[in-house]
């Protein structure tokens, strides 16, 4: 019940601010997550004077991220995915094209 969803465009601390949050949780799988959200969290200080909170993700969900689903689903094997994932987002994942489930994975 306390829990909301909402997208945004933009830097976060700037959402974060707007929303009135006084913190941003983050979840991190591995020490990859954890290099790239430490240096997140510094700039989100620095630049929103805002803390960032870390969680670490379960043992079963260490390995699995966002870009790894999408390639899954493009590749037509979505129903694979229902011990990792709800199946609503399952749902709207077999709503995307290929095109569009390639074209969202983030590359850094």
């Amino acid at each position: 019940p306390n829990v909301e969803v909402q997208s945004f465009k933009g830097l976060t601390v700037d959402f974060a601010r707007q929303v009135g949050a006084t913190v941003i949780l983050r979840g991190l799988r591995n020490v990859t997550d954890l290099h790239h959200e430490f240096q997140l969290a510094l700039t989100n200080r620095a630049v929103g004077d805002i803390e960032t909170v870390f969680i670490m993700s379960g043992e079963n969900f260490g390995f699995t991220s966002s870009s790894l689903i999408k390639q899954i689903a493009a590749g037509g094997k979505i129903d694979r995915l229902l011990p990792l994932l709800p199946k609503l987002v399952i749902d709207k994942l077999k709503e995307m094209t290929k095109e569009q489930l390639l074209s969202s994975i983030e590359h850094f």
